[in-house]
């Protein structure tokens, strides 16, 4: 009996059920903190360790582990590829917001609730389709089916929720700037970290070869939205405002540097840790 019972915790102790339980608490962290108003920093928090511990599960499968054994010639170009990795770059951003959890983001939440609510339905037709039971489940058979339900009516709306999780991106990264011109607390390192997150993530799309990947259209699509950003903001400076001198000077400002310079030299700049595989993948 009790040799049963350890070789169970042992099946349900598993790097695949632990990864489904990270995107599970993020799930019921979002609603309860939904249901709390938004005023739960507990609540916020958690939402962001089962983020941390679904996508550190990944980080750690495809690349710790193997760092470990690893060469010091190949590390290096592990590290590179470590940090092109989209599981990092959400890794890191979960990170940030929940060190600065005493400034919560609302809209940092929402692509992080439909990343798990994919991948929590994509494990329960996995788990479905399993008729051997190679896959030790830790799902009961009630919830499964409802949870194959929803993974039907999700699927159908998979690209209109993944160009919402693009759009709050872009809302947040606006509401950054905002609050950072504001002097809010915490406000200018959210910033900076997210900038960071951002540039990887361009950085990712550079460099990846043009293909229909889910990689790559969430990239297009942030590119996208920030292009809709632009015209949206021009739009407003040159036609809805009255042209009186502070707002052509305003337009001015944003067109000549905010363009023309800052962006600019933000897209431009090198990653030092980066540089060497940018180089080598433009030359092929």
């Amino acid at each position: 009996m009790d040799s049963s019972i350890i070789m169970r915790l042992r099946e349900a102790v598993s790097f695949e059920n632990v990864w489904f339980l990270g995107h599970c608490l993020t799930l019921a962290g979002s609603i309860m903190y939904g249901v709390s108003f938004f005023m739960s920093t507990f609540l916020y928090k958690t939402i962001f360790a089962g983020v941390l511990i679904s996508f550190g599960i990944q980080l750690y499968q495809k690349y710790i582990s193997v760092l470990i054994a690893k060469k010091k010639e190949t590390k290096k170009k592990s590290l590179k590829k470590l940090f092109l990795d989209v599981n990092f770059q959400y890794f890191f951003i979960a990170l940030v917001w929940f060190l600065t959890s005493s400034s919560m983001k609302v809209l940092a939440i929402p692509p992080f609730v439909i990343f798990s609510s994919f991948h929590i339905l994509s494990y329960s037709r996995k788990v479905n389709e399993n008729t051997n039971n190679q896959i030790s489940s830790i799902i009961p058979k009630p919830v499964l089916i409802v949870l194959l339900n929803l993974e039907v009516i999700l699927r159908n709306h998979r690209d209109k929720l993944v160009e919402l999780s693009s759009v709050c991106e872009v809302s947040l990264f606006v509401h950054l700037l905002i609050r950072t011109l504001l002097f809010s607390k915490t406000s200018l390192i959210q910033l900076v970290c997210y900038l960071i997150f951002i540039k990887i993530r361009l950085l990712e799309d550079s460099s990846a070869p043009s293909s229909g990947s889910d990689k790559n259209n969430n990239c297009q699509l942030l590119i996208k939205n920030f292009k809709i950003l632009d015209e949206k903001i021009t739009f407003v400076l040159q036609k809805q405002l009255p042209q009186n001198n502070t707002v052509r000077k305003v337009a001015e400002i944003y067109e000549k540097q905010m363009k023309n310079i800052i962006v600019k030299k933000f897209v431009e700049t090198k990653i030092p840790i980066l540089q060497s595989s940018e180089e080598t993948k433009k030359t092929k």
